[in-house]
């Protein structure tokens, strides 16, 4: 069982490199899935939302896909890495939540786009000394009812207005 970070759209300054815990879970504590995790099943595992950070996906294989769908599992077994990450990011709870409307879907293709990111301007408050994009940013903002007033049309996915 495995689970990876996809995409996280965090600044490499701030970003915590972490070590990988590989040993496997001894204990037989039961975890619970997370209502407000959207949990996208595909065909070779998930691809999840973590409820706290819409900017970071993470991927599990088919088996932890499976144990997820379960709702409730024993965490022996699972490698402590695996059950640091997705308690880390609130996918799963040592408690049951009070809710059971989980944000659940299930796709018949693997590897589907997570999201569209539309940056109305080039504008960042980082201002990192090693930023390879300084010199590009310009810092123009447009007026605000010029976007407010745009459909912006998202090619390839349907074409459906955002």
């Amino acid at each position: 069982m495995f689970v990876t970070n996809l995409h996280h759209l965090a600044v490499p300054c701030i970003v915590r490199i972490r070590e990988s815990d590989d040993t496997v879970c001894q204990r037989d504590d039961f975890y619970h899935l997370n209502p407000s995790a959207i949990i996208r099943y595909e065909p070779n595992g998930a691809v999840i939302t973590p409820p706290m950070l819409y900017s970071s996906f993470l991927f599990v294989d088919e088996e932890m896909a499976d144990l997820l769908r379960s709702r409730t599992f024993s965490g022996k077994g699972i490698s402590n890495h695996v059950l640091s990450v997705l308690l880390e990011n609130e996918v799963i709870l040592a408690n049951p939540a009070l809710t059971q409307a989980y944000r659940e879907m299930y796709v018949d293709v693997s590897g589907l786009p997570t999201q569209v990111l539309f940056e109305v301007t080039s504008f960042c408050n980082c201002d990192c000394i090693t930023c390879y994009h300084k010199s590009d940013l310009d810092h123009y903002v447009p007026p605000l009812e010029r976007p407010a007033c745009q459909d912006f049309k998202a090619e390839g996915s349907g074409g459906g207005v955002v």
